[in-house]
């Protein structure tokens, strides 16, 4: 145990299970972990995903969320843990942004901090349901706010994919869009059973931005992410800082330097606010917007 006996994992998430397969075969065997020491001492699993099947946690309930949309707390033994605290579903709004961004740099100006585990503070079973309809249906926004929107997310989804430190992405629940594209930059994700993931944009009629592409082409490989992106499916479910960390940077150098080069996102996200701006795309992300709306207040007329 760390200093003090205090764990430096959420004590609401207790269990790692692992369905792991032998190297050249076809045999997968089910591993049953307390959470902690297994990221204490064994940081070189979450790295061996060719030969994880699945990653399950298990007891994985509700937290009650802190102040504001994000909040941090540095434990003992060098993790952070940055909660997304945005009632009721976590929507990746500007704000939400703005306090990841903040956390992240916290984490990484802190000496105290060789890692981040992300998770969620909210009471339903949702890590986040991806950027907020707000920040993308046309009539509700303004392109000079769109843009600015998308020039905070990607700065801070490009920081988070060259940060060097160690970033775990815990997963409860619904995990689309924004939320999945955080959780694959980072180094390792673990997901509830009951949990989705997948960049699922184009069911809503819009383009899977062109980095995000290219991420979950090199972790899944080209005819999967092709798959899944083109039918927006949801999938279900200790070495020196030295060496982790140049090794990281050099994995992924060639891609974040495409992605931070001049320019490239505020074309980006000009191209998009052309596409948000369609009739077609605003009436459908309208209708989105009025279905959940008539869906919440049903939900708050039972309670």
């Amino acid at each position: 145990m760390p200093e003090h006996g205090r764990p430096f994992w959420p004590p609401n998430i207790a269990k790692l299970v692992l369905w792991t397969r032998a190297r050249g075969g076809f045999q997968y065997r089910r591993e049953e972990h307390e959470l902690e020491p297994f990221l204490r001492h064994r940081h070189r699993a979450l790295w061996d995903w060719p030969f994880c099947f699945a990653a399950t946690l298990q007891q994985a309930v509700h937290s009650e969320a802190l102040m504001g949309p994000v909040s941090v707390s540095v434990q003992p033994g060098g993790f952070a843990h940055v909660q997304l605290c945005s009632e009721p579903v976590n929507v990746m709004d500007m704000a939400m942004w703005q306090g990841l961004m903040d956390a992240l740099e916290e984490c990484e100006a802190s000496p105290a901090v060789r890692g981040i585990i992300f998770s969620s503070g909210v009471k339903r079973d949702v890590f986040t349901a991806g950027n907020s309809l707000k920040e993308l249906h046309a009539p509700s926004t303004t392109g000079e706010k769109y843009i600015n929107f998308w020039h905070l997310s990607q700065d801070f989804l490009l920081r988070l994919y060259k940060s060097p430190l160690f970033t775990i992405c815990a997963i409860r629940g619904a995990c689309p869009a924004g939320g999945c594209i955080l959780s694959l930059l980072c180094d390792g994700r673990i997901m509830t059973e009951a949990g989705t993931i997948g960049l699922n944009e184009v069911a809503l009629g819009i383009p899977v931005p062109y980095y995000w592409v290219q991420v979950m082409c090199q972790l899944i490989g080209q005819g999967q992410a092709y798959r899944m992106l083109m039918g927006a499916r949801l999938a279900t479910l200790k070495y020196p800082d030295g060496g982790r960390t140049a090794t990281k940077a050099a994995l992924r150098q060639d891609l974040a330097s495409g992605w931070g080069q001049p320019g490239f996102v505020h074309k980006e996200a000009t191209s998009s606010w052309d596409n948000l701006s369609k009739p077609e795309t605003v009436a459908f992300l309208g209708g989105i917007m009025k279905s959940l709306e008539k869906k919440g207040k049903a939900e708050r007329a039972k309670l």
